[in-house]
């Protein structure tokens, strides 16, 4: 009877790995938090999408862009620093974190060493899904500071 359990077993864990073995779950949510260097003066923006459409249209497009590797020379910018942060999560638990440069090369970092090439398209749904005017906030929206 033990060996019959164990076959079994062993069956259905071949039958698990080889169907792509775990599931990842789908996000529900998404946090996005604009990251800036306090010379650009800008207001905070932080806000949760919950529409699981949306969430998971702009996840499936992050996944599929392009992988790059090597060295990336950016020009400077005026917006140098400028940053996204994207937490996708399934309820309460975070599956991935994801850090989106707005400067001048527009990269996309998935979790620690996964850079990913972005695209107009792929920007312009970061835009529609964060519900935010522009990718680079308007330089009215900055404030000046004098010295």
């Amino acid at each position: 009877m033990r060996a019959k359990k164990v076959i079994v077993g062993c069956l259905l864990l071949l039958l698990f790995v080889g169907c792509g073995g775990a599931i990842t779950p789908q996000p529900t949510s998404v946090l996005i938090t604009r990251n800036s260097p306090p010379t650009l003066h800008l207001e905070p923006l932080s806000r949760r999408i919950t529409d699981r459409s949306k969430v998971q249209k702009l996840y499936a497009a992050a996944i599929d862009l392009p992988s790059i590797a090597g060295t990336i020379h950016c020009p400077t910018s005026s917006y140098g620093g400028l940053n996204y942060q994207l937490q996708f999560a399934a309820g309460n638990n975070v599956i991935q974190n994801m850090n989106l440069d707005a400067a001048t090369c527009r990269l996309l970092r998935i979790g620690q060493s996964d850079v990913r090439q972005t695209n107009p398209a792929f920007i312009t749904l970061f835009v529609q899904t964060a519900d935010i005017p522009s990718f680079l906030p308007e330089k009215s929206t900055i404030s000046e500071v004098k010295v």
